[in-house]
């Protein structure tokens, strides 16, 4: 709060609006959407206490001031900012700005407006005076003469070619970040059980596709300790997944875009003994693997709405004609599964007909080793005798199962009404389908162990895995810097929605895919820049420490405004909102200029030092507040 309060008490003709007692007469006591002008008294007696001079010197009061009654009046215009916990500044301030333009709404009486489709056929600059005069007989503040301006834009229907057009209003502009690189981290799994699995660090261009990130990852792979198996092989191929809730969440195709991939998501990159992992191909199955206990019912699987999943899902590849072997599918899985287990799942295959094997471990990769592999757990011990192992009987239950309808085979089964399960496991793995192994509870605490102190399977296995330190950060340090032009540009360059984001189209009467571009149309005269560090995904969230070059004086923004071609639109730098740590915390502090004085102070908490404007320019800048040039 403080830091964003510092920044907006340096905005010159707010500051003197309230000391002039100006804003007295636009107090709007009738506006439901308001306090009754509480909380714009409670921001004029906070100005008067940052302000106004002591009586005993000719300088401004020492000290420092609790803005303890403007919180709580605050608080009642938004609930959320209740309580001392950290909240996003960028959020606080356009409450802010949102509760004083109520209580100081000049409209008594909002008239309702119904926003007319206008034909193609009238200019812009009609429409965009149209929708501003809508906004205005609605909206009529001190906030809005400051600091608000107007979009425009433009959507194409991508089936009909349907245009468009719409003018809004803003309170600050949020521009994205146009980072040339970004990261990824993955977890590579290899086919054999007898590897480690492996984090690694992946540094892509962020117009990468799926591909490359496969290739990045087999260079990463082949110049680390562990290779992948038989490179002079065809047959190997990279599967990449993304983890979520302990489930494949999405499956990726090479020509996919890495750009929906944030640094925080779970990718696993699989190795698999077959061709491709594109499921085109009918002498291979690809499939994923998910593990569950039973529930304690003697209902059969199929009718289990719930089922109590643990650890993580594996993908195999195995060839169709194999499953002419019954027991080969059980083998498979369970030689994959030994990877996991604290004891081992194969035994000394004791029965008279058996002997020693000679195989060639790198002849067929998706054959179950007859031979016990050293793995990487208390369960890597092979016999001395030499004789062939085989999996211990009646370890779980295998159970096939596909979806009705979307979303696909690779997540796991949810919603006994979606979900169609095959007795015979025989006939029914096919392509696009997936298998759940259901072992009791008491052997699946047995094989993988339990947590401390609670009976709860212990999934560690499933995290435990080497660490690739190779640095990539070189990859990124000749690139050159970022600046707000870049991000202006970022901003008004071309979007293509997808089918998540895809817009309803009034030609084609329904959702279609289209193409989005924003442009400014009219600035105010406090313009506040937004950087968009921040992302949030799910339940997931990155930061972007990314430093942005940005002007502190003569920001030209004339050629960037379609509107309003006759004036020239030059602003200035006056204070900056800056944020240091990550998404899970951090620190807010201010950098603003005096607007008594004209000098730079940075605000730290209860601490205000004077700097130099050549310190202004950090990594840590997340809201810029630019005036307009008179």
């Amino acid at each position: 709060m403080n830091s964003a309060l510092q920044c907006l008490s340096n905005t010159y003709q707010l500051t003197r609006y309230f000391q002039s007692g100006d804003y007295r007469r636009d107090i709007n006591t009738s506006n439901a959407l308001g306090l009754d002008g509480d909380l714009a008294e409670a921001y004029a007696k906070l100005l008067r206490d940052i302000w106004t001079p002591s009586s005993n010197f000719g300088t401004r009061k020492a000290g420092s001031i609790s803005p303890s009654d403007f919180k709580s009046t605050f608080e009642r215009f938004n609930p959320h900012f209740v309580g001392y916990l950290q909240q996003d500044s960028q959020e606080l301030l356009g409450f802010l700005l949102d509760g004083l333009h109520e209580d100081l709404n000049r409209v008594l009486d909002k008239p309702y407006i119904e926003i007319p489709d206008f034909d193609d056929h009238i200019k812009d600059d009609e429409i965009a005076d149209k929708f501003w005069s809508y906004h205005k007989s609605r909206n009529d503040s001190i906030i809005v003469d400051l600091f608000q301006g107007q979009y425009k834009s433009r959507l194409v229907c991508g089936e009909c070619k349907k245009v468009s057009i719409t003018f809004d209003p803003f309170m600050y502009i949020s521009l994205p970040l146009p980072v040339d690189k970004c990261e990824i981290n993955v977890v590579y799994v290899p086919y054999l059980p007898s590897q480690r699995q492996l984090a690694i660090k992946i540094q892509l261009d962020r117009d990468a596709t799926v591909k490359e990130l496969k290739q990045q990852a087999e260079k990463r792979i082949a110049a680390s300790s562990l290779s992948i198996q038989d490179h002079h092989s065809a047959s190997i191929s990279l599967l990449v997944a993304e983890i979520y809730f302990k489930r494949i969440h999405r499956v990726f195709r090479d020509k996919d875009h890495i750009r929906s991939i944030r640094p925080t998501d779970t990718i696993h990159v699989y190795e698999l003994p077959c061709p491709s992992t594109e499921q085109d191909n009918e002498d291979w199955i690809v499939f994923p693997v998910y593990c569950s206990t039973t529930l304690d019912t003697d209902e059969p699987v199929s009718a289990i709405s719930s089922i109590p999943q643990f650890g993580l899902p594996i993908v195999l590849a195995i060839k169709a004609e194999k499953l002419s072997d019954t027991s080969y599918l059980y083998n498979t899985i369970a030689s994959h599964m030994e990877r996991y287990c604290i004891l081992k799942l194969f035994e000394e295959d004791i029965s008279p007909s058996s002997s020693p094997p000679v195989t060639d471990a790198t002849e067929d990769l998706d054959t179950p080793p007859h031979v016990q592999q050293p793995i990487h757990t208390t369960a890597a011990v092979i016999p001395a005798g030499g004789r062939p192992m085989v999996p211990m009987p009646n370890l779980f239950k295998i159970h096939v199962f596909d979806y009705e309808n979307p979303p696909g085979s690779f997540t796991f089964p949810v919603g006994k009404s979606q979900i169609h399960w095959y007795q015979d496991t025989k006939e029914s793995l096919k392509q696009g389908r997936g298998v759940l192994i259901e072992w009791t509870v008491v052997k699946a605490q047995q094989f993988f162990g339990t947590k401390p102190s609670t009976n709860e399977i212990n999934p560690e296995a499933w995290y435990d895995y080497d660490h690739d330190d190779q640095n990539t950060s070189n990859e990124n340090t000749n690139s050159r810097a970022i600046t707000l032009r870049d991000c202006l540009d970022e901003f008004t360059g071309d979007e293509h929605l997808d089918n998540q984001d895809s817009w309803y189209c009034p030609r084609c009467k329904k959702h279609q895919r289209a193409s989005k571009k924003m442009d400014i149309w009219k600035l105010p005269e406090i313009m506040v820049v937004h950087l968009k560090r921040f992302s949030q995904v799910r339940h997931w969230g990155n930061k972007v420490n990314t430093m942005i070059d940005f002007p502190l004086k003569e920001l030209d923004m004339t050629n960037r405004v379609l509107g309003h071609q006759n004036e020239h639109l030059i602003y200035d730098l006056y204070a900056v909102d800056n944020h240091y740590g990550g998404m899970g915390g951090g620190h807010y502090t201010a950098f603003a200029q005096n607007i008594d004085d004209g000098e730079w102070y940075e605000y730290n908490d209860s601490s205000v030092t004077a700097m130099s404007d050549k310190d202004v320019k950090t990594s840590a800048a997340y809201l810029l507040f630019y005036k307009r040039r008179r």
